[in-house]
Parts: structure tokens; sequence; C-alpha cells
């Protein structure tokens, strides 16, 4: 279908990371349901995770139906299906992970999480006093955190489909809102979240009102690409294809019934089946014998009476049934589109009723569907119908004492449905007002804010005129879960009844309480800030607790909750008691409310709220609110100075938050917290801490703390050096979060900062046209005032704008001193960049004294927070007195100055924080340039040789459109050169300067581009500047070659590097191993049927024909790769394989794929001239000779048995080619800590290759005419991958991958042959050791894989199927042991223990092979077992021992290290094979007085356990160094190697 592509190409968008919303619309039945599932078809096939879920019109007022059907359907499955226990517990840590004990939240909208989660459903409880605007939004964060979360542990793209959108709930939508234009981007983890959404909905059934009307609206607003899907009633031709296609008869004999039936239904794909079904069943359409065909009366068809809307003929369909049926069908339709048979059951008793048998009627007609748990209406418009034929009075006594969630909320929402008349005994109305109190509940458990204010205003509704006087508790608690409702909704008109209602009927000022604090929180919510605190402050008063005309200073407020506190210990503080006094529990929700707006607004008076707070705490205990009050407190005395106090209440606060017992103020604590820890602990150390604030504020559903943990995050990322281009990014997505949750005020300030940003990068970008309520925050709020003003101060001053930084450094100034009560990191950088400004103004300004007493004023305050941490701020404070000094004209002091500061930030890792290594840089040249003006600096050179330097990174750096993390210097340097290039005559401020160091043996990369700045090439420099001084174009030019000149100097930087060739180098290389040993292993899967189309002939010895030239062939590969390079020798290689596999199967018979007709090899070679084959010697023409064939085999088109022995030779001398090489692509080509891990993917992926071959070769080649086709397919292969070889595989990379071949290609030393390199190799000490674990490893696996048939059969295991899988296990066992093992090595290079461990491993698991009469190997579990465990073991083995050959050889060639091993392994392997056949016939007894042991054992077991057991002796004697870790390790931590050759010398030597 073109609209199933549609939905696939929206898909794949979204799998590449775009926002994609599907909608699909229509009439009732014309398919929507059945193209939505189709596409779930191709969502699972291609790997993903398929959620679904419907909405119900019948069950809307239950919470999340549809989203919680499909996460709960889906964890369902997970518990069901045992094959999945491993996804399951993989998806629990993940939740557990991200979530935490925030997943509790969860388990009351998907009750199957509980159970996965391992959770006690008892233990899940809801805080009814929690603020419900937090938990709705919580709630919408934890579930894109479970999508995340089912997207990571499965690697998989999530897709969700919700059905029937039209009666979607406000929640489900906001929920989804929130999975759509938010997940994407939010996704925290390196793992990208792929997630796509589509949905269904009716054609007319929806307005500018529904939910869904604003989801597909807000699609363009978040960039988010909306696609709708519009499905129309079949047209007639569409109509009589459907009809054509069902009734298998041509669209030429069908169109008469199409037209009738087209004439009744107006092509409705609904009404047409079930029209359909119904004339079947009528006998009008009927099968005749006759005419072997369908025939029909189309006259008494006409004549049937059809209303015009499917719906009134699916009633009438219904109205047909018998009384009993339709009786159970109007009760099933009351509880929603789907029913579980077991309710069905519980119902059946509760009605004493039959209502199962009934139902299974209704089956039969196509009115439901059965599944083993459930039955379903078969289209939603039947269970309309059925539903539609009930009276409400006839509906509503189905709710009566239901107590199941589901059954409830369903139950109560038919009550609501009939309304208050329903209920005839009015005396009822309490009992059902008190359902709809639970039902509200149960909706706020599961955070559906909107479906419980339903349900309490229905309980409202149905209470009596007098019900506050006769029913006073029930009133009360529903008009206060009522208001709760209002507010976390957003509507404040309903907020305000329901208030005058309470304060009007309340008895008591408490009972009035929870109605005053939620108007407090709306005033607060709708920026009415003043009258909020106001307000808060009102109702405090009358609690008893006052907080106004204290009178006390900050300072003196601060002190005295110090002294209060000094009666405390902090042990003391945090075991205090729970608070459980109601009242005092809302009066600290005023506070904290109060707590957190006065901070920003009425700072002074904070102090005392926290202490008001941590009064109440010690008195009455601990609540939620207490932490609040210790971390203000702790950053008030902070911003006082007393930074040390201060952090320590800020770690009190923390410990205190599991102390509390609930995290609801978790994101504020460690907002405010953090920015108190900054001036303590190193400040790159600090950057995670708001990303955690965010998320715990994100988990409670506090989404203003989780904007001002975003906002701090950004600018803390900033100042620690994070990439200037991802920290725009970083501000641009909280800008987004704060404009989708309305936090206009800190969007403001993000929106500031995230400008800065971009002009910094040099992408300035046109701000956005400012809302009015913008300008009024700009206007009236002083935090934001200040930030603008800094922000316009501080790029004026960064781009040197003398008369712009002087106006609005005065307008910060203006407002600095009344902002928020906190210490924020801000503050010290604000300081900072003033201080810099001061002293500038200083030199330029006439009010020199006044500049200079506030840049004096910056030093000071930097050196206090120096004493608290040297760390971040000492770096600054040296700039600072540079900056001072050089304002005082000591310029030999403003230097030392200088250097201090960039040996302090080199120090304290600081040295590329971006404003600051801009403004360091910059300013140390313009002092420089200064000083050599006025004869402080001796050379003229120096400043000359600076500009230069500054003026090639401008001009430069303003060709980067969008700078990366690499290109943040050069930046800088673009930036520093605008500066330069007037430094005469612009003085400017100063800040440190980067040295050059005198030599270039200690100095980093940047130091040494400016170490060659300094060579004699200075004075061509000097010239050329002056003759080009007006043309920086050719400046430039010229500078680029004199740079090439400089670059081809003694000091030579070559830096490690991998490149992404690598891995396609490893996979040709891995899949020519795997060909290579499939054709080697290729008839042992199925040795019968070779050796029946063969007479005479063995499978085991084509085996040994192919290692024993393997042999041969391994003596040369040293010799023909150090010539002709590995790329020619692979390619080389590979072709001659291709070769091989040609002359084994003749050019492939494809006809089994659709292809021509046979063409033999041996008519090749039959084609070639008598003459030619005369001459060659005798018996090659024996090759051709077809009558050695049985006919059998001659009929199949199989080759000589002479040319299948060539080509397996061809093949056996290719191999070494893929065998011995991975070590050197190793060296070559990858990075240390990937080089025994790559050595053992392509070492071990031949296993792979006999694994396919006992799995193909076992199913194919059973006959002769199987072999054939099968050695065709090989060939077919071969062909392709030599193809791809020869066009992609590549000789080496740019540069060497690792500090030991850096090394090894500077000392440049020829290889000797190859057997002079064994004959060096066999002296080296260590060597032979892990050659003798390398050839036991490939020696025992070899054995096993050539006799698996006879091992198997030991178990009890002879069908071929069994055999070929057990073998395909044992291999693929075998490279995933080499790869784990091997990742495991590379980073520890534990060689000699992993080897040991190995070793025993193998002994171990090699006994079942061979206990023929014992349980161990006759029982076929164990003994798959002990083969898969064996493989495991033993295949690490090879790939680790010949990366520890090369290892301990260094720096000899790889190649022939590995073909030292190749050879030893395949030679003693092929000796080893006839004796291992000869004793697998053998058996003998051990431990005989062991009766649980006693048992007989085969003799090639007991062969390969003597092997294993000599070779473990003999390994543990290895005491030999390993030289080439000793080489990676040598450079320590520089990067980089400073080759002390000629650069192009190098290059050609490389």
């Amino acid at each position: 279908y073109a609209e199933l592509s549609t939905i696939k190409d929206a898909y794949r968008r979204s799998l590449s990371g775009d926002s994609e919303l599907v909608t699909i619309c229509g009439q009732s039945g014309t398919g929507k349901s059945l193209l939505a599932y189709e596409f779930g078809k191709y969502a699972l096939s291609t790997g993903g995770i398929f959620l679904s879920g419907k909405f119900d019109q019948l069950q809307q007022g239950k919470p999340f139906s549809a989203l919680a059907s499909a996460f709960n359907q889906y964890c369902g499955i997970l518990l069901q299906n045992f094959e999945l226990a491993s996804e399951k517990q993989k998806l629990a840590q993940q939740v557990n992970c991200m979530l935490g004990r925030d997943a509790f939240h969860l388990c009351k909208l998907i009750p199957n999480l509980t159970n996965i989660l391992g959770l006690q459903t008892n233990s899940i409880l809801f805080n009814h006093g929690e603020d419900c605007v937090n938990a709705q939004k919580r709630l919408q964060y934890l579930l894109c955190r479970f999508v995340e979360a089912i997207s990571s542990s499965f690697v998989a793209p999530v897709t969700l489909f919700l059905d029937d959108l039209q009666w979607a709930d406000p929640a489900s939508i906001a929920a989804v809102n929130q999975l759509i234009f938010t997940l994407p981007s939010s996704s925290s983890s390196s793992h990208k979240t792929q997630f796509f959404f589509y949905g269904c909905y009716r054609e007319g059934e929806i307005d500018k009102r529904s939910p869904i009307f604003g989801l597909i609206c807000n699609s363009d607003l978040f960039n988010v690409r909306s696609t709708n899907i519009k499905l129309d009633c079949m047209d007639l031709r569409t109509l009589n294809i459907m009809i054509s296609e069902t009734l298998c008869l041509s669209p030429r004999l069908t169109r008469s019934l199409s037209s009738v039936i087209y004439h009744k239904t107006k092509g409705n794909p609904l009404f047409v089946s079930r029209l359909i079904l119904s004339l079947s069943r009528d006998g009008l359409l009927r099968p005749s014998l006759s005419l072997r065909r369908w025939e029909w009366d189309k006259e008494k068809i006409l004549c049937q009476k059809l209303p015009d809307d499917v719906a009134i003929y699916i009633t009438n369909s219904i109205e047909a049934l018998s009384e009993d049926v339709k009786s159970s069908l109007c009760v099933l339709s009351c509880f929603g589109a789907s029913v579980d048979i077991c309710f069905i059951e519980t119902l059946e008793r509760a009605l004493h009723q039959s209502l199962i048998d009934n139902l299974d009627l209704a089956v039969s007609e196509g009115l439901l569907d059965k599944t083993d748990y459930q039955y379903r209406f078969s289209h939603d418009r039947i269970q309309e119908a059925a539903y539609n034929m009930m009276d409400f009075l006839d509906r509503s006594p189905l709710a009566d004492g239901e107590e199941a969630v589901g059954v409830l909320l369903t139950a109560v929402t038919q009550l609501n449905l009939a309304g208050p008349e329903a209920v005839q005994d009015k005396s009822q109305n309490a009992v059902v007002a008190n359902l709809n109190l639970r039902a509200g509940k149960k909706a706020m458990e599961m955070s559906d804010f909107g479906a419980a204010y339903s349900y309490f205003d229905y309980g409202i509704s149905f209470l009596r005129k007098n019900h506050w006087h006769e029913h006073y508790d029930l009133s009360l608690e529903l008009f206060d879960l009522a208001a709760k409702c209002s507010l976390t909704n957003g509507d404040i008109v309903s907020l305000q009844l329901i208030t005058e209602q309470v304060l009007a009927y309340g008895r008591s000022f408490r009972d009035k309480l929870n109605v005053m604090y939620f108007v407090t929180c709306s005033l607060a919510y709708s920026s009415k800030l003043p009258e909020a605190i106001e307000k808060g402050l009102d109702i405090l008063f009358k609690l008893g607790i006052e907080v106004r005309g204290h009178g006390s200073s900050m300072e003196t407020c601060v002190q005295e909750t110090k002294d209060l506190l000094l009666a405390y210990t902090d042990d003391q503080i945090l075991n205090t008691r729970r608070m459980t006094d109601p009242t005092m529990i809302m009066a600290m929700k005023f506070l904290g409310k109060l707590e957190t707006g006065m901070t920003q607004i009425m700072p002074k008076t904070a102090p005392y709220v926290a202490q008001r707070i941590i009064q109440l705490s010690l008195l009455h205990g601990l609540s939620p609110v207490s932490p609040i009050g210790f971390v203000h407190l702790g950053s008030s005395m902070a911003k006082l100075g007393d930074i040390r106090g201060g952090y320590h209440y800020v770690k009190l606060a923390l410990a205190l938050l599991d102390k509390v017992g609930s995290r609801e103020s978790a994101g504020e604590v460690i907002c405010f917290g953090t920015q108190v820890r900054v001036y303590v602990e190193p400040l790159q150390a600090t950057l995670e801490y708001h990303n955690e604030g965010y998320a715990a504020a994100m988990a409670s559903g506090d989404t203003l703390q989780a904007a001002l943990n975003g906002l701090f995050s950004g600018a803390t990322s900033l100042c620690a050096g994070v990439n200037l281009e991802t920290v725009r990014e970083k501000y641009a997505e909280a800008i987004k979060f704060m404009e989708e949750r309305k936090q206009v005020i800190f969007m403001i300030q993000m929106q500031l900062q995230h400008r800065s940003a971009s002009k910094l990068i040099g992408t300035g970008e046109v701000p956005k046209q400012v809302s009015t309520e913008e300008q009024i925050i700009l206007a009236t709020n002083n935090s934001v005032m200040t930030t603008f003003y800094y922000q316009k101060t501080y790029i004026s001053f960064m781009f040197r704008s003398y008369d712009d930084t002087i106006e609005n450094i005065e307008k910060y100034l203006a407002c600095i001193d009344n902002t928020w009560a906190n210490l924020f990191l801000h503050h010290a950088y604000h300081a900072f960049y003033i201080g810099l400004i001061s002293f500038w103004f200083a030199r330029k300004s006439r009010d020199e004294q006044q500049w200079y007493e506030r840049g004096e004023k910056s030093k000071l305050a930097m050196k206090k927070w120096v004493e608290s941490s040297q760390w971040t701020f000492e770096n600054k404070l040296y700039l600072l007195e540079a900056e001072e000094a050089f304002c005082d004209r000591k310029f030999e002091v403003a230097e030392i100055f200088y250097e201090n500061a960039v040996m302090s930030a080199k120090t304290h890792k600081s040295l590329h924080i971006i404003p600051s290594s801009a403004h360091k840089t910059c300013i140390a040249a313009i002092f420089f340039g200064v000083g050599c003006r006025r004869g402080v600096l001796a050379q003229e050179q120096t400043i000359s040789q600076i500009r230069s330097w500054l003026k090639t990174g401008y001009l430069k750096a303003v060709s980067l459109k969008q700078p990366s993390s690499c290109k943040r210097r050069a930046f800088s340097l673009a930036y520093i050169g605008i500066l330069a290039a007037n430094a005469a005559s612009f003085p400017s401020t100063a800040s440190a300067f980067v040295q050059p160091a005198t030599s270039s043996s200690n100095a980093s990369p940047m130091q040494r581009v400016i170490i060659r700045n300094t060579s004699p090439l200075t004075n061509r420099r000097q010239l050329m500047k002056k003759k080009h001084h007006n043309n920086p174009l050719l400046l430039t030019k010229h500078m680029a070659s004199t740079n090439e000149i400089e670059n081809s100097s003694n000091n030579y930087p070559l830096e490690p590097k991998t490149y992404p060739q690598r891995w396609v180098q490893l996979a040709y290389l891995s899949l020519l191993a795997l060909l290579s040993d499939w054709i080697c292993f290729s008839v042992a899967a199925s040795p019968d049927s070779f050796e029946h189309a063969y007479p005479g002939s063995s499978a085991a010895n084509l085996i040994d024909i192919f290692l024993f030239t393997n042999v041969v062939s391994c003596f040369l590969v040293t010799d023909v790769v150090a010539k002709f390079g590995l790329g020619k020798s692979i390619k080389g290689a590979a072709a001659l394989m291709s070769v091989g596999c040609l002359l084994r199967s003749g050019i492939p018979d494809l006809s089994w794929l659709g292809g021509s007709q046979i063409v033999h090899a041996a008519d090749i070679v039959q084609s070639v001239s008598q003459e030619v084959i005369d001459v060659l010697p005798d018996g090659i023409s024996d090759l051709v000779d077809s009558s050695t064939l049985t006919e059998a085999a001659r009929v199949a088109g199989l080759e000589p048995y002479g040319l299948i022995v060539l080509g397996t030779v061809f093949v056996g001398f290719a191999q070494p080619y893929f065998q011995c090489t991975p070590p050197m692509l190793s060296a070559t080509w990858f990075a240390s800590n990937e080089r025994a891990t790559a050595t053992a993917t392509a070492l071990n992926f031949n296993q792979i290759g006999i694994a396919v071959a006992f799995l193909v070769g076992g199913s194919m080649a059973n006959n002769e005419v199987g072999i054939h086709s099968y050695f065709g397919l090989i060939t077919l292969l071969c062909t392709v991958v030599t193809a791809g070889t020869i066009l992609q595989f590549q000789e080496k990379p740019p540069s060497p991958p690792s500090k030991s071949e850096i090394e090894k290609l500077i000392r440049g030393e020829k290889e000797p042959p190859f057997l002079e390199s064994a004959k060096k190799l066999f002296s080296t000490k260590g060597f032979s050791i892990p050659l003798a674990a390398f050839i036991c490893s490939i020696s025992i696996t070899n054995i096993v894989g050539t006799f698996i048939d006879e091992v198997m059969e030991r178990g009890g295991i002879t069908d071929q199927l069994g055999v070929d899988l057990a073998g395909a296990g044992f291999e693929l066992a075998i490279l995933l042991g080499g790869i784990v093992i091997g990742g495991y090595v590379d980073k520890t290079k534990q060689y000699k223990p992993v080897t040991l461990a190995c070793l025993l491993a193998t002994m171990f698991f090699v006994i079942p092979l061979g206990y023929t009469d014992h349980m161990i190997g006759a029982e076929p579990v164990l003994l798959v077992a002990a083969l898969f465990g064996l493989g495991l073991a033993c295949g690490p083995i090879q790939p680790i021992n010949a990366e520890l050959a090369v290892d301990v050889t260094y720096p000899c060639d790889e190649t022939a290290v590995e073909s030292v091993q190749q050879v030893g392994g395949n030679l003693v392997s092929a000796l080893v094979i006839p004796v291992a056949e000869w004793a697998l016939h053998q058996d003998y007894e051990f431990f005989k007085q062991i009766k649980p042991l006693d048992s007989d054992i085969r003799g090639d077991v007991v062969l390969l356990f003597t092997i294993a057991a000599v070779t473990i002796a003999y390994f543990s004697t290895f005491d030999a160094p390993l030289m080439r870790t000793a080489a990676d390790d040598d450079e320590g931590d520089d990067d980089s190697i400073v080759v002390d050759v000629d650069a192009s010398s190098v290059l050609m030597k490389r």
C-alpha cells in the first residue's frame, strides 16, 4: 500500500534522529487499525519493539488506559515467556539504574512492572499530600525514562501505536506529547533513544477542544514532522478487486455482485465484510458444486432492506440474536472493548447469569474475538451498538461493590454517565459520592489529575444539599482533592469556586489550610510572586509563625541560626524524629514555597525563612521541606564569606534527603548545594551534579527546579571549559525545555547566555522578537536585569567595544546588590571579569581611581575564594594581580604574574577554559607588544613573531563556519588576532600567555608550534610581513608556504591515530578466514555423502591434504608479505582461493537460484589444446578424467576427484595469508587497547567457517546433487568477497595507531627472510612457550571439529541436524570466547594468568567428551554444555598467545611470528589427527576404585587431556618481559612522539 510505505518512510526518518508524528484518520470501518497493525509487523520484523494500546469510549475515566495497556502488555510478555528471562533481567537492571526508587511511581500505572522489578505490591504507596502538579509532570518524565530504558536495554527502536485517539484523555495526550517532543533530545545515555509514535482517530469526531487536536497542532511548534494519512471508503473498482480475490473469481464475473454490495455499503470495508458474512449465512452467497465456484442471487440481494449506516446495521444484527446472547453482549460492552475471562467468570457469579456460553455464540457470529485470556469486540462499532441498546438505569447496577482498580473506575464511570437521577434510593447518594472519591484517588495515584478532578466533581454532584452538615468529612475531602486537581490542571476558575465553598463551610482554620495552600501555589505559578509571598506570610502568621518584621540583618540572622545549631551534632540532626503534626507539615510546605520565592525577590528576608524551617524541624521533627532550610542556610553562609561552613551545611542537607523519606525537594537541594560545592571542589568534578539535580527534579515533577538546574548546568559547563559548540547545544535544549513549561524568567536568562556563546563561536544569531511578558520581566525582575547587563558587558569587553562596555557595566553595577540571597558560581566569574574591565578602564578612563578601586575590590573577593578552592580560582587571582601590576606600569611584575597564572591554570586543568583562554592569550600578547614598544622586552622580533602568529590564527579561523572542539584554539586565535593587529595604538587588558618552552622535549603540541615559529624563518616572516602588511590574503599565502617548510623540520610530531577503515580491513580478513576454513571442513559435516560420491576417498584425508598444504605455504607467507605488502598479498591470496573454489565446483550451477546450465571446470580444462596437455607432466590430464566418477556424480555435475584435490590445495595454499596476518593487521591498524580483540576476531572467525560448514553442509550436501549445489554456493560467495577485497582492502593507514608502531617505524629496520626470522624468534626468551599454547589450542579444536560426529554419537545425538547444530555452536563459542576474553586481555595485559585459566578449563571440559558409559558423557545436555564450554575456554588461547608472542619478540615481524605458530599448529594437527582417529576407537578405564567416576574413557579424549596437561606444565614457566607493552607505555601521558628525523624520510620508509 502507498499508505503503508508512507508510514515506513516516516519510521526510517525517526530512526535517523528526526521527530515524527503519524496519524491515520478515516470513517469507522475504513481499515485504520488494520493498516496500523500491518506496520507493526514491519517494525517487529526489522528488530524493533512494538507497543500498542487502544482508547475506549467507556473507559475514559480510567487514567492512561491505552498507554498503561501498551506498556503493561509488553511487560506481561516478558514475564510469561521464560525464553525472555535474560531480557526481563536486563530491563529490570536498566530501570533500577535510570529511575531508582522513583520506579515505583510507574508500577501503579504498569502493574506487571512490579513483578519485573521484584517489588511488593503493598509497598507501593501514594502520598495524597504531595504536590499534584509535580506528580503529573513526574509521571510524564518517568514514562520518557522508561521508554529510554526499554530502548537502551535491547538496543532497539521503540514504536508506540495508540488506536481511537478521539477518545484519548488529556493526561494521556500530555504524556504522548512528552514522549514525542522531548524524548529524542533528552536521551542522556550514550545510546540515542529511537522512538516512533503513530495513532488512529475517527474522522469528524475531533474538534479544537479535543486533546488530539492540540497534539497535531503542536507538532509544528516543536519541529516535529507531522504526517496525516486519510483512509476513505473503497471505490467500486477497489471493492470489485477485493471481492474477486475473496471469492477466487475473475473481476469480470464478480462485477455484478460488487455493484450491488457497493450500492448497499458505499464501500465501507467494515460494512462490506459484515454484509458478505450475512449473505453467506442467509444462503444468498453460496458455493456451487456444479459450477465449482461461488454463485449469488443478485435480485434477492437487491431486495434486502439495509440501513445506510453501518452502526444501525450492526445494531440490527445484534437485535436478531437470542435474548441471552444479546444480554451478554450488552453486559460485556459496559466494561470496554476487551474484558478478561477471569473477570467475566466473576460477573457470572455476581449476576447469577451465564455469560461465557452466550459470548461463545457471539464469537461464532463474528461479533467477538476470543483469545486464551480475554474476549474482544471485533470492532468498536459493535461494542457501541451493544452498549447503546441499554438504558442508563440498566448500566448503573453493574458498578455496585466492585473493588478492582480497573473495574472500580469503569463502574463509577457508568454511574456518572447515568447521573444522580439513576440513584433511586436517596440514602445511597453518599455511597456513590464515596465511590467517586475512591475512584479519584486511584486516578491521582496514576497521576491523571484531569480524570481525578472529574470523579471528585461528579462525587460533589451526587451529594445532597445539606451535605456539609450530614457528610462533613466526605465533603471536605472531595473539595480538598478537587482543589488540588484544579491547581494541577491549571483550572484557576474552578479552584476559586471550590476554595470559596471550603472557606465558607470549613469548621476550622486547619480544615481550610489545604485550599489556601493551593491558592498560594497558583499565585506563584502565575508569576504573581509578591502576592503569593504576602498571602503565605498571612497564613503563617495565623498559624503562629511570624516571618515579617524580624528586624535582623542577613548577617545577624545567619549567625543566629548557626548559634542555634551549635547545640546539635550532625548525627543528632540526621536522627531527628519525623514530623507528624499535620498543621506543622502544612506550615513547613508554606515556608518551603516562601523560601524559593524570597530568594529571588526578597533576598534579605530569605535567611530568616530558612531559620524558621530549621527551628521547626528541630522542635517538631523532620519533614520533606527540612533539607531546603539547611541548603539555603549553607548558601547564605557561603555568600557572606564562610565558604567552608556553608559547604558543611550543604553536605548535611544532601544527607537529610535520604532521612526524610521523600525526595520532593531533591532538585532544589542539589541545585543550590552544587553552587556552593563549586567553591570547594574542583570545578570540572561538579559538572554532573546539576545533571543529577535535573533528573531528581523531573522525577518529582518539579519543573521549576529542573529549569534552574539546567540554567546553572550551562553556565558551569561554560566556566569549566566545555566545548563552546557543546555548551551552545546545551543552552538550546534547555531553552526549548523552559519554553514548553512556561518558565519564562529562567528562559530569558538562558537565552542571554546562549546568545553570548553564539557570538564567541562566531555564529551570532538574530534574537527572537521579545514578547510583552518578557519585556515586563526584563524591566521588573532584578535577577534578569543583572544577567542581561552582565552578558552585554561581557560580550562588549570580549570584542573590545569600549563605549558599550562602560555603558552596560554601570547598569550592571546599579542592580547587582539586590539579587539572589544565595551564592552562585557566576558571582565569582562576574567579579573576575568586572575586575579585568575595571583595570582596563583604569588605564583608559579619567576616573582612574574609581575603576582602580573596583578592580581592587574584585581582587580581594577572589583572594577569599582562593582560600576555599585554589584549584578553580588561583589562576584568576594571578590574572587580576597581573592586571593591577600592568595598570601600575610594573611590567616585570606583571609578566611574573602572567606566567604564574598560566602555570596555575595548567596545573589545575583549566588552561582550556574558553573565555579565559581567549582572554589570557590575547591580552598577554598585547601586554608583550606594549612592553616591546616601551623597551621592556628586549627584542622587537618577539612581538613581531607573536603578531604574525595571531594574524595567521585570525585568518585561519575566519573560514571556520561551525567550529568544533578541535577548532576551539583556532577561534581563540581569531579573536586574538583582531586585537593584536592594533596593539601599539590600542593597549588593552592583560591576561596569561603561554610562553613557549626553550626545548621541545617536554613541550605540548601547541607549544611545539610556537617553538617552530621562533626558528630562523622569523626574519623571512618579518620581511614578508612588511611587504604584505596591507594585504592579509598575500600574508596568509606566504605563511602557509613557510609553515610547509617548518613542518619538514626535525621536530616532527607524530601522533597515534586510528581510522574507521580498520573495521573494513578486519571484516574482509575475517570473512576470508571464514571462507577458507569453510572450504577446508566443507565435507566434515557429511562425510558419508562425500565418500559415496567419490568411492575410495575420505573426507578426513581431504582435510589432511589441506592442512599439509597450509604448512608449506606458511613458510612462504612472511617473505611474500614483506616483498609485496599486506594489501597485495591478501588480494592475491583471495584470488587464488576463488580459483581453487572454481576448480572444486566448476562454474557454479545456479539453477537452484534461477540460474543457467552447468558448465564444468573439467570442460574448461579439456578445451585447452591437446598440444598443451601433452607437454604437461604425466598425470595432470587425469585430473579431468570423468570416468572416475560414479554415474550419479556425473549426472549431478560433480568435478573429478583430482580437481577437488587441486582446488583444495589452492585454497590451502591461500589460507595462511588470512591466518598468519591478523597480528600484523592489528598492529598496523588498531590501537594498543584493541589489538587482542582484533586478532581474536580475525583468527577465530575461521571457526565460524567451520560452524557454517556443519550447518549448511549438513543440510545441503546429503547427496550428489546437493554436494554440487553446495560447492557452487561456496564459489559464489568466495567470488563476491574476493571482489570486495580487491576493491576496498588497503595497504596501511596514513599514520600509525600506537606508540610502539611509531617507534618501530622510526627504527626503520628491514625484516630478514622467514627462516632467519624463525631462528631469531626461537632464540628470543619466552617465544616457545606461547607457541606451545597456540599449538595446543589449535590441535584440540581441530581434532574435536574433525570428529564431531563420533563425539556427539557418544552422547546419543545421532541425527544430522543435531550434530550440525552442536558443531556450529562449538565453533561459535570459540569466536565468542576469543572476543570476550581477548578484550579483557587488551585492557589488562594479563597474558599468563588468563592462558593458564583457559588451559585448566580446557582440561575440565574435555573429559565429558570421552566418558562414554558415564552419565556425564552419555547425557546429551551435559555433553553439549561441555562442548560449548570447551570452545569458550580453548578458543581464546590462540589469539591471546599470538599477541603474547608478538609482544615478547617486539619489534620482530608480526607475520613471521604468526607464520611460525601456524606452521607448528597445522603441522601438529595434521600429524595428530590420524593418531586421534585411531585413538577414538580405543577405550581405557580409570578410577576403577572410585565408583562415581568409574567409566570407560575414549582414547582421543585421553590424548587431548594429555596435550593440555603438558602445555600447562610448560606454560607455567613463562617469565619473559613484554617488550611491545613497555614501548606503548614509555611515552607517559603525552599523546604525541617527537621524531628527530626528517619527516619526508619517515613517510618514505612507511
